[in-house]
């Protein structure tokens, strides 16, 4: 098959570059002692995924709540949301949760953790704090900071910053 022939969107790569990248992301992430947490909005494969977590139990990051659903199908359980959730899509994230999915989303949002709080479902959260480039999340410094964690209550996590640019 041609080039111009793949339907598009199509996921095209080089196999040895692709390895090369995991396994020098699993040595760096090895060396400094940390859990490696693959993002998964480009590749958007579950095969992909497999290589990426290297056999280990890792978990993935995903970036929509139907990637959440695509890797939860394909046996991938402990799932991070890293865009903020909205109160409506609390339902969905539910029901992931009530097929033995571990997923947490994340919010900087004091509405939106409110919802997280009171939801039936024991929906875990992030704060998105800001990493200094006004692109999302709150100031770690900030009230808003503190007010969403407290409305979050014991569905805090942790924190989550992104800086990507």
């Amino acid at each position: 098959m041609l080039l111009e022939e793949l339907q598009t969107p199509c996921l095209v790569l080089d196999r040895v570059i692709l390895e090369r990248n995991l396994e020098m992301m699993r040595s760096i992430a090895q060396r400094h002692r940390v859990s490696l947490r693959p993002h998964l909005k480009t590749a958007k494969s579950a095969d992909i995924a497999r290589m990426a977590i290297g056999g280990t139990a890792g978990g993935v990051t995903v970036s929509t709540l139907a990637e959440a659903e695509y890797f939860a199908s394909h046996g991938f359980s402990d799932i991070t949301l890293a865009a903020g959730i909205t109160p409506q899509k609390l339902g969905r994230v539910a029901a992931l949760l009530s097929k033995g999915a571990s997923i947490q989303v994340i919010t900087d949002d004091l509405d939106t953790a409110t919802a997280i709080a009171s939801h039936p479902s024991p929906i875990r959260a992030l704060v998105e704090i800001d990493c200094g480039d006004g692109r999302g999340g709150v100031d770690p410094n900030g009230d808003l900071f503190v007010q969403i964690g407290t409305a979050l209550g014991d569905r805090l996590e942790g924190v989550l910053t992104h800086a990507g640019h």
